[in-house]
């Protein structure tokens, strides 16, 4: 990994980024929470978890049943992600991701992995679960026992890599919330996923929001951060160039998710995925499929299944890279190539008007009272508040 501390601009980067045409009626994400039951309360959890007088309830499997039918009848969707509360709580996990497999989808499941071990691993496997991304930091109270550092949290981390090492045929991802106040750690979390890119598909920093927060919350976690700031923290430890993006319903030009795909070999980084590239593949997945991806099966990738793209400038400096780190460290030819998806993700803002910019297209919805709601603010929603925002689901 080169270390760069290099100045860079902003807007010229995104402005090389494709821009993601997902759309309210034509988006591969599906969101639902089975539970609101969970072990922890995390400072800011987005479901006022870690709120005194927070009730926790299960939600009926055929009610999740239908959901999971409305999501595929009005927006074709490619994923189910599964979230909460703790979704491995949920008491009918098992029929609720075979019900996913059904439909010809995958399934998605964001956890704190308290409940995680090898031979659970092994049975949400069998049941067809594709994906696990846990969410584990130092801010956390796990088992009566909080961490010191990253550090200390990474060594946790690791532990989880070994089970999916173990198990095989589940992507691992990690899920990480920062602020201004941990900003300084992202270098320690990034540096852990990348030594671990064989088995570690996602990676997800997502930004803290005033998300019905209050104010005494507020006031001890700086929810002051762009995704500029984490970008900027990023590059001046790693390469790092992103490659595609959402906007927002107030400013497309301005990042709510922003994407990057990096390729490594024996640990080590061999290029990126550029915006030109990126397109191509998710315009080759949808014409193949007519749904957009969002879950690949798996990070491997074959070196011989880039050189057919050799007209791709990102990728000639990817088989360049190869070759060249081979050339140093040939008894490394055996060792596989692999992907790891990078996303910097933000939650909605209110402007001075009262409005608040979401997601364009909204890749998180989730049904309440028969409609879709976006997730951030569906506390807010639920206590009655009123926000001002432009419709998500047209764009």
């Amino acid at each position: 990994m080169k270390k760069s501390k290099n100045s860079y601009n902003f807007s010229d980067m995104i402005k090389n980024c494709h821009y993601i045409p997902w759309s309210g009626k034509d988006n591969p994400n599906g969101w639902i929470e089975p539970t609101t039951f969970c072990q922890l309360k995390c400072p800011g959890c987005y479901r006022g978890l870690d709120k005194a007088g927070a009730v926790s309830a299960h939600l009926d499997l055929d009610e999740l049943k239908k959901q999971i039918d409305k999501f595929v009848e009005i927006r074709n969707v490619e994923t189910i992600s599964i979230a909460g509360g703790e979704p491995l709580l949920y008491p009918d996990l098992e029929g609720l991701i075979l019900y996913i497999k059904s439909c010809g989808l995958k399934s998605r499941i964001f956890t704190n992995g308290i409940a995680l071990n090898e031979l659970f691993l092994k049975k949400l496997k069998k049941w067809g679960a594709n994906e696990i991304i846990i969410h584990i930091d130092k801010f956390q109270t796990r088992n009566g026992v909080k961490a010191n550092s990253e550090g200390e949290v990474n060594l946790e981390r690791a532990s989880y890599c070994n089970i999916f090492r173990k198990v095989g045929g589940v992507n691992l991802g990690f899920i990480q919330p920062f602020s201004k106040n941990n900003l300084s750690d992202v270098s320690e979390v990034l540096r852990f996923c990348k030594n671990n890119d064989d088995v570690i598909s996602v990676i997800v920093f997502t930004l803290y929001s005033d998300v019905n927060w209050e104010k005494s919350l507020k006031f001890n976690i700086n929810t002051d951060i762009s995704v500029s700031d984490v970008m900027r923290e990023v590059k001046e430890n790693f390469e790092y160039e992103p490659c595609s993006y959402l906007g927002s319903t107030i400013d497309k030009s301005d990042p709510t998710w922003l994407f990057s795909i990096s390729v490594s070999l024996s640990g080590s980084h061999i290029g990126f995925f550029d915006g030109k590239f990126s397109k191509y593949i998710e315009d080759r997945y949808y014409n193949k499929n007519k749904k957009y991806l969002i879950t690949r099966i798996g990070n491997h990738i074959p070196i011989f299944y880039l050189v057919k793209y050799i007209r791709f400038k990102c990728v000639r400096n990817i088989l360049k890279n190869y070759i060249l780190f081979l050339v140093k460290n040939p008894l490394k030819i055996k060792d596989g190539t692999y992907l790891q998806w990078f996303l910097i993700l933000r939650g909605p803002k209110l402007d001075v008007n009262g409005e608040r910019d979401l997601c364009s297209g909204c890749p998180d919805p989730m049904f309440y009272n028969g409609k879709l709601v976006p997730s951030c603010i569906l506390d807010e929603v639920k206590m009655g508040r009123k926000y001002k925002f432009k419709d998500w689901k047209n764009e």
